[in-house]
């Protein structure tokens, strides 16, 4: 009776929910539709519930493309009830199959200020010119029913196969503050490219699985009861902020990373010694490990400002010109004492007054003559408030002790 009961299958209703929870978790955990159709996972999922009926590949797929598309009817109608105009983002990226990929998300704030960020959809491109990715654009905006005249800008790296895209659809154009940066920070690290390149050398040996426990070894050697011995990051040649990270972590495993080269320059066997010769080769002499302090020093702040305006829960526009007022200040002040690292410091201050400075200053020559009626109205003032200030002032000084003041004096003070 008991058996009956334990392998009788689960009610339609509770079948529906669990195959549900299934699709969810393949989702979340982005694994691949057919483990459904692994052995192992088959006798894993009916060990935990033997009533279960593991759906088959056809089934979950179902599944996910009626999702998809009561989604999409859903994401429709909220933008239509909610929304007056929106904002887009969109970039492209290239898998590991190098299969190329246009991602658009959309963003808008409702009556109430709800803000709201979708993605809308993951197109495949054939190739990354403008006519591609219009015809890209163009299809998702149909899928949803965006009109272009509802788009406000659309926000992109600074390649120009996207800014041109962007200008033939007529649409404002926001550059990727992120992107902006990481180009800036790029081209001035290239002031300390040879330092960059011993760190990045130096990490690949380290990264090695036998030279990286070593070096947790040589860490418990420092720190005796360490729980976890710090891994070694991997540089990633796209992601400026990543070779900040880089040096943090060479700094921080920085008497680690002596105390093995000691202890394998100090081995008796041969073949040993020649790689601790090899590491030392590498490690970043006294005046290096200075400069790159006052890199970590110098990129910290541009970290911090990426990280903060990559955020999608808040509108970042509003932060862009005190972010760059603050980082100008603190670039202003900075006092290092490597050469090199005060070099950088200015080729970056040089490249954020050149990308972000005053649009008056920076564009005064494509629009001269606008440049010089600017000057001639934008002097004129609507109050005589000024010269009223200036009696009050004057009348400081012309007091009954200064009653006798000649005009030529009282103009002097």
């Amino acid at each position: 009776m008991i058996q009956q009961v334990i392998s009788r299958p689960h009610s339609s209703y509770m079948q529906k929910k669990l195959t549900y929870k299934l699709v969810c978790y393949i989702i979340s955990y982005a694994e691949p539709i057919h483990i459904v159709e692994d052995n192992n996972f088959r006798l894993w999922a009916k060990s935990l519930d033997s009533q279960f009926e593991i759906p088959c590949v056809n089934t979950i797929k179902t599944i996910i493309f009626n999702s998809y598309n009561s989604t999409i009817n859903q994401i429709i109608d909220l933008i239509l009830k909610t929304s007056n105009t929106v904002s887009l983002t969109f970039d492209i990226w290239t898998s590991q199959t190098h299969d190329s990929y246009l991602e658009i998300t959309c963003h808008w704030l409702t009556d109430s200020f709800e803000l709201y960020k979708v993605i809308l959809d993951i197109e495949e491109l054939d190739k990354h010119n403008a006519f591609d990715i219009i015809e890209s654009v163009n299809s998702v905006l149909n899928k949803f029913n965006i009109d272009h005249s509802k788009i406000f800008t659309i926000t992109t790296d600074n390649g120009s196969n996207v800014k041109s895209a962007v200008q033939q659809l007529n649409i404002t154009n926001v550059k990727c503050t992120g992107h902006t940066f990481q180009l800036s920070v790029n081209l001035d690290l290239k002031e300390v490219d040879n330092l960059i390149s011993k760190c990045k050398s130096l990490i690949a040996i380290l990264s090695k699985e036998k030279k990286c426990k070593q070096l947790h070894k040589a860490q418990l050697q420092i720190t005796p009861g360490l729980k976890q011995p710090l891994d070694i990051i991997k540089d990633v040649n796209t992601c400026w902020n990543f070779i900040l990270y880089t040096i943090e972590h060479i700094m921080h495993l920085k008497p680690a990373i002596i105390q093995l080269y000691l202890t394998l320059t100090n081995h008796t066997i041969r073949e040993i010694r020649k790689g601790a010769e090899t590491i030392g080769s590498f490690i970043p002499s006294t005046e290096e490990f200075e400069l790159l302090e006052e890199l970590i020093e110098i990129l910290f702040p541009f970290d911090e400002v990426t990280q903060f305006l990559s955020r999608s829960k808040y509108s970042t526009l509003r932060f862009i010109t005190p972010i760059l007022e603050e980082l100008a200040h603190q670039f202003r002040y900075f006092t290092g004492k490597s050469n090199k690292a005060i070099l950088v410091k200015e080729m970056i201050l040089d490249n954020l007054i050149k990308r972000w400075g005053d649009p008056r200053c920076k564009h005064k020559t494509l629009f001269s003559t606008m440049m010089i009626l600017a000057r001639r109205y934008l002097v004129v003032l609507t109050s005589s408030v000024p010269s009223e200030q200036l009696f009050s002032d004057a009348g400081n000084h012309m007091m009954n002790k200064h009653n006798r003041l000649s005009l030529d004096l009282l103009n002097q003070l």
